[in-house]
């Protein structure tokens, strides 16, 4: 649903090496181009953003990426530093990213029309939600199949307005138990 759109400030990491520059296309900016200050060799197994990847975790085609336990409110869009990519390819100057979290879409109405300051959702039997996941990048996939009753948190410090929708980044998984929101 959400398009794979790059900005003139996006960083990723790629076996492990952060980007050092980047050129989106302007006629298209689902393609870009990235610099790395030294070689990197395939297979390529990426992450978006680059400070969701665990330096020096890269192994076997996983490693250990974070979601973050807090995300930062934007009106009508997810954290972009929640959005966690991951990308495999085996061909030169090929890459495609693929989102490894859901996004959960919720309005959030006050009784008494006060802003929101804080959303939070935390898994109803006790799933991880945030912290350190392993990506398996030939899949795309996140998991962590620990039960720590971990949450993820959207906040506002200014708040926003009661009948907002709010997008958080949450893991990607089956929720037999469901999801409540705080």
């Amino acid at each position: 649903y959400y398009s794979v759109s790059w900005t003139a400030n996006d960083v990723i990491s790629v076996n492990g090496q952060e980007s050092s520059d980047l050129t989106v296309d302007a006629e298209n900016a689902k393609k870009a181009v990235f610099t790395f200050e030294e070689k990197v060799s395939a297979p390529y197994c990426s992450v978006y953003p680059a400070s969701a990847y665990k330096a020096e975790s890269l192994s076997e085609g996983t490693a250990t990426v974070i979601i973050p336990a807090e995300q930062t409110y934007v009106e009508g869009n997810f954290d972009p530093t929640a959005a966690i990519m991951i990308g495999y390819s085996e061909t030169a100057g090929k890459l495609a990213f693929e989102h490894a979290v859901a996004y959960m879409k919720i309005k959030v109405t006050t009784a008494d029309g006060e802003a929101v300051r804080s959303v939070s959702i935390s898994g109803n039997a006790k799933e991880t939600m945030s912290g350190e996941f392993t990506a398996t990048f030939a899949d795309a996939t996140l998991v962590n199949d620990s039960k720590d009753g971990s949450v993820v948190t959207v906040t506002s410090p200014s708040g926003f307005a009661s009948g907002k929708d709010v997008i958080i980044a949450i893991p990607a998984r089956n929720y037999a138990s469901g999801v409540s929101v705080t």
